[in-house]
């Protein structure tokens, strides 16, 4: 009997450090990872256009650190993506209005294959006078600059952060806050287009901590 409980235990230890290698073996190749919902900008010269309530009026802060955040983050997760600058697009509505914002003209304009449109309506950062917790309802879309149709289209109602308890206004500023918000939203916006680790869920409240 001793001999026998010896035996599956060692069977044991050896299944588990197989399953222990094989996880870390998924997890080197990316095989544990949770894939793109739209896999079509590869080999595309691609616009990222944000566009929030204020944007029709001027520059509007939120819309262009946003831009940024989300082009970074394509820039070094997808392959073979060729990102139009920011700054290019900025300059295009300098020169044809603020109050213009049609996505395709602007990808036109820029000469992108593919628009990332992303607008961003109701973003506020209060959660009552002494309280920061984000809130904005977020529409991503995928626009064919040529056939002018929409190859993908994605809802994010009430995206909010933190998920779980709102933050004190006494221990961070409201642009730090603003920034951290718009991060938090730009890696949620970006992992449409390129694999992801859920793991990364896990602890997103967190970052306050670090913060």
């Amino acid at each position: 009997m001793v001999v026998a409980g010896t035996l599956v235990a060692i069977a044991v230890v050896t299944q588990t450090g197989c399953m222990s290698l094989f996880a870390n073996l998924a997890h080197a190749v990316g095989a544990d990872k949770i894939p793109a919902e739209y896999e079509g900008l590869r080999e595309q010269k691609v616009a990222v256009v944000t566009l929030t309530d204020a944007s029709p009026y001027s520059e509007d802060r939120s819309a262009r650190t946003l831009t940024e955040m989300v082009t970074e983050i394509l820039n070094r997760e997808v392959k073979e993506i060729d990102l139009v600058r920011s700054e290019r697009v900025d300059d295009w509505r300098d020169r044809h209005g603020w109050d213009e914002t049609d996505f395709l003209a602007i990808g036109e304009g820029v000469e992108a294959t593919r628009v990332v449109a992303i607008e961003i309506t109701g973003l506020r950062m209060h959660e009552g006078p002494n309280l920061y917790r984000g809130h904005a309802d977020v529409l991503v879309e995928v626009l064919n600059v040529e056939s002018g149709e929409t190859e993908f289209r994605k809802q994010l109602d009430d995206f909010t952060f933190p998920k779980n308890a709102a933050q004190d206004s006494g221990s961070v500023s409201e642009s730090k806050f603003r920034r951290l918000y718009l991060s938090v939203l730009s890696r949620q916006i970006a992992r449409l287009f390129h694999p992801f680790d859920m793991s990364e869920d896990f602890a997103i409240d967190g970052k306050l901590a670090r913060f």
